[in-house]
C-alpha cells in the first residue's frame, strides 16, 4: 500500500498528461502510484454499468471515496481495498510482476 509519508501531492499530480485512469504517468511514478492506478482500473471495469451511489454502497465505501479515487484524488487505503476485493469477489490489487510492465 503507498507510503503516505513518502508520496507527495494526490494521485493526479502523477500523471504527466491525460486523466487519472488513462493518461501517461510521469516517468519517475512510485511503483506505488502504479499499483493503486492498476487496482482502480480494475475497481472502474468492475462497477462500470453501476449507478455510483450502488456501486459504493456495495463496496462498503462512502460516494465521495469512490469518485474521489476514480478522478485520482485520493489513494486506495488498505480498508478500502479489502471491502472491495471482499465485495466483488476479485483480486484489485496487483500482483508485483504487473506494475513493473
Amino acid at each position: 500500500m503507498p507510503n503516505r509519508g513518502r508520496l507527495q501531492g494526490e494521485p493526479l499530480s502523477y500523471i504527466a498528461e491525460g486523466d487519472w485512469l488513462t493518461g501517461e504517468l510521469i516517468a519517475d511514478a512510485p511503483v506505488e502510484v502504479r499499483a493503486c492506478r492498476l487496482a482502480i482500473q480494475r475497481l472502474e471495469l468492475a462497477i462500470h454499468d453501476m449507478p455510483r451511489g450502488q456501486a459504493a454502497a456495495m463496496l462498503g465505501i462512502s460516494r465521495q471515496t469512490l469518485y474521489d479515487l476514480l478522478k485520482g484524488r485520493n489513494f486506495f487505503d488498505t480498508l478500502s481495498l479489502a471491502r472491495a476485493e471482499k465485495a466483488l469477489g476479485q483480486r484489485l490489487w496487483p500482483a508485483p510482476e504487473e506494475v513493473h510492465r
